[in-house]
């Protein structure tokens, strides 16, 4: 066993994650609809240009259903590359 493999022989990753957890499958995934979604002319998922100019892309039952998150922590979960929940502290 080397430092690169955990004690089955599969390989390990600098943030601990072996190759046959999980957790790297899940990571690709994820990675994979981040760089997917956003980045296609006219993607009707995402108005990333609006965004990045500050504005605001939630829909009005998202920000109604959140309500005043001034002053709180957030945790988004399903939120993959986070402009959602940086569009929740811009109110």
């Amino acid at each position: 066993m080397t430092a690169d493999e955990n004690s089955d022989g599969a390989q390990v990753r600098e943030d601990g994650a072996a190759e046959g957890d999980g957790l790297v499958a899940n990571q690709a995934l994820w990675d994979n609809l981040a760089e997917f979604h956003g980045t296609a002319p006219g993607d009707r998922s995402y108005d990333v240009e609006s965004f990045l100019v500050g504005g605001q892309t939630l829909r009005g039952i998202e920000r109604e259903l959140a309500g005043d998150v001034a002053g709180k922590d957030l945790l988004h979960l399903q939120c993959h590359f986070g402009m959602d929940t940086v569009n929740l502290t811009r109110r």
